[in-house]
């Protein structure tokens, strides 16, 4: 009688090698081939990525044979002895070998103690795996280096928490383990994309420690996801090169589920993504806004008048950190007043670095001024350059004005650098800005010459920052409905929802003049559009959802959602460097660069799949209004006219007075808003 299959065999279809004479069988789900063996099958449906747990279940049963054996004698934690033994069998090999030893225990005439004779640990070999496997995602996630295994204190560590559980050796940490958590990340990472319809290119070129070029490729889906890196080597970095390798990515994920381009402000990047959308004209590009708001912040930082004002305050700092004495008698009197914060330099590739160097200059001035005043003649000597600039009321009035104008660019840039889509407040965050220039530019030491020049460094960024998807996200802002647009600007952005419509082909489901007719009813609040409840729940809804939940049976809310889901900046690129450079450091400088890209796509993705899956609890209330007008009231706050600010920073006994009063007034205004709106719940 011929023995019937198992239930292994459902899963593997009969095959051929390559040489077409000998039989095999090919898995279904990776379509990889195998010699017909039962166990080996077994074997691969355990470990293969692509087989769903459904199935590995049923496969996971314990097996004695199969089990490793390792039996490692614990040390006693108490004296033993072995007269207290009665039994010599305590263990036997008919309990089987992880069966609880039994203990004997034996009263003497001074004390009784019940002691653990032997003690045995094991485990299966599915477990060891697993944890083996659990290990390894731990140490790429926390960029931890590959010699932890070979640290004693590490070893000895695991070897109490768990006896038979061995580590894995560096070359395995570096090779096998990572292949494989590199391929469960990239299944998880291709998975999403496959489910989005609304795709964003993001990209931007980078040197890591060995001035080894790379190119990095993000994409949203919203949520930004890690997808690929290029290491160009001895490639040249022309517009025709990127426009390939960007083709490369556009053609591995569909080029017709993208919507939008987004890099920096390099000329051969702006040559490659213009190409693009030549080859695919549904395809639109623009510049990063956090790199234009940088650029922005740069040009007013060229000005003759602001390049002294900061030279002046480069030199006071670096004059107190040159000298130790300085140093520690300035941490002195920071104890003695209670501030808590430290004097910083600007960095050239840090955004709003300029802005913090000034604010924390601002909050240090009565420490400065105790300083400059010291008796010690040694102190006097060396602050003697600087002196009359750190008493100078003039001085720190430029300084506070300086950070006024600062101050509104770096904080729109924390607004729109985050990985939520914050396209629809583009145009109120220019505006906002523009506000803060005329407000703040007839109180600074400005030449008239260099006043008009501000307005103008402005408004060739706002002209090049600003496209017509700005314009028309600002439209489709249920919040604002294109509050913050001139009349030729609302002409533009209905254009663009027209093209759009046009482009994404909805005369399958209806028409583009179906969708310009719901814009019309929506812009008026006429038709579905007029019922008030829609307009009611904005305050609970975030902008996306509200066209998907509320009015996802519109034409224009395919329009909607495909333009308010793409980014604003190419941030998301900038944070994977910023990972890489964790991971590539100087004390890992062995690492090659492919290796350390393949860490730095499972760390990266790691995390973004974590923020992910914790974004999607829905956010309440005004959050996602808040956050856009956050920098219009900003503005507000940091409107000056006389210079009063720098002065509420000395501790006087006036000032403690009108501290107090002021937190009086702050507490009792923020009681009386209790009860009109519910607290905001942070993400």
């Amino acid at each position: 009688m011929v023995k019937s299959k198992t239930e292994i065999w459902h899963y593997y279809e009969e095959s051929l090698n390559e040489n077409k004479k000998t039989s095999c069988v090919k898995c279904k789900f990776c379509k990889n081939k195998y010699a017909k063996n039962a166990t080996r099958m077994r074997s691969h449906l355990l470990h293969c990525i692509h087989v769903p747990d459904a199935v590995k279940s049923k496969f996971r049963q314990y097996n004695v044979e199969s089990t490793p054996r390792v039996l490692l004698h614990s040390q006693l934690r108490n004296e033993i002895d072995t007269s207290t033994v009665k039994n010599d069998s305590a263990i036997s090999d008919r309990g089987g070998l992880f069966k609880t030893p039994k203990f004997y225990t034996t009263t003497t005439k001074s004390h009784s103690s019940s002691i653990m004779a032997f003690f045995f640990d094991g485990m299966k070999e599915d477990e060891h795996t697993e944890l083996k496997v659990l290990f390894a995602r731990a140490i790429y996630a926390s960029c931890t280096p590959f010699s932890i295994v070979e640290n004693n204190e590490w070893q000895t560590f695991f070897k109490k928490l768990r006896p038979s559980f061995v580590l894995p050796t560096t070359y395995l940490l570096a090779n096998r383990l990572l292949n494989d958590e590199y391929d469960r990340v990239q299944v998880q990472v291709e998975e999403k994309l496959r489910q989005s319809e609304n795709l964003s290119l993001q990209c931007d070129g980078w040197s890591n420690l060995r001035n080894e070029s790379v190119i990095n490729f993000i994409i949203t889906t919203p949520d930004p996801l890690f997808v690929k890196t290029v290491l160009t080597k001895t490639e040249r970095h022309t517009g025709d090169y990127l426009e390939s390798i960007i083709t490369d990515v556009l053609e591995a994920y569909g080029p017709e589920k993208f919507m939008a381009i987004v890099t920096d402000n390099a000329s051969n990047m702006k040559k490659g993504t213009k190409q693009c959308t030549a080859k695919y004209p549904h395809l639109i590009s623009y510049g990063c806004l956090a790199h234009t708001l940088h650029l922005l912040c740069h040009d007013v930082l060229k000005l003759e008048s602001v390049r002294r004002q900061l030279s002046i305050i480069k030199n006071i700092v670096m004059t107190i950190r040159a000298s130790h004495l300085l140093c520690a008698k300035f941490t002195e009197i920071k104890k003695e007043v209670k501030v808590m914060i430290s004097l910083s330099l600007p960095a050239k590739t840090r955004w709003g670095s300029h802005v913090k160097c000034l604010k924390d200059f601002i909050k240090c001035k009565f420490v400065l001024q105790r300083l400059s005043i010291c008796e010690d003649p040694l102190i006097q000597e060396k602050l003697r350059s600087v002196k009359l600039s750190i008493l100078d009321e003039e001085f720190w009035s430029n300084t506070d004005t300086l950070t006024n104008i600062l101050k509104p660019i770096t904080q729109a840039i924390i607004n729109l650098e985050g990985d939520r889509p914050t396209i629809y407040s583009v145009c109120q965050t220019f505006k906002g800005i523009e506000k803060s220039f005329s407000s703040n530019l007839e109180f600074t030491n400005l030449t008239e010459i260099e006043k008009e020049q501000v307005k103008q460094f402005f408004q060739e960024r706002k002209e090049y920052a600003i496209q017509p998807i700005h314009l028309a996200a600002d439209l489709l802002n249920p919040r604002l409905m294109g509050s913050n647009l001139l009349p030729n600007q609302r002409i533009s952005a209905m254009k663009f929802i027209s093209d759009l419509a046009k482009k994404m082909n909805l005369t399958s489901t209806g028409s583009a003049m179906t969708a310009m007719t719901d814009l019309g009813n929506y812009l008026a609040k006429a038709g579905f559009f007029s019922e008030s409840f829609l307009w009611d729940v904005l305050d609970e809804t975030n902008v996306v959802t509200w066209w998907k939940g509320f009015c996802g049976h519109t034409f224009l809310a395919k329009i909607a959602v495909r333009i308010l889901t793409m980014p604003c900046t190419s941030a998301a690129t900038e944070r994977s460097f910023s990972s890489q450079s964790n991971i590539h450091t100087n004390k890992r400088n062995k690492l090659t660069a492919e290796r350390a890209a393949k860490l730095n796509y499972v760390q990266h993705n790691i995390k973004l799949l974590r923020l992910s899956r914790n974004a999607a609890v829905p956010l309440k209330n005004k959050e996602l209004h808040e956050a856009a007008t956050e920098t219009e009231q900003s503005v507000e706050e940091n409107l000056t006219v006389p210079f009063s600010s720098v002065d509420d920073e000395i501790p006087s006994p006036d000032h403690k007075k009108l501290t107090q009063k002021k937190q009086t007034y702050k507490t009792c205004k923020s009681k009386d808003k209790i009860f009109q709106k519910t607290p905001i719940q942070k993400m």
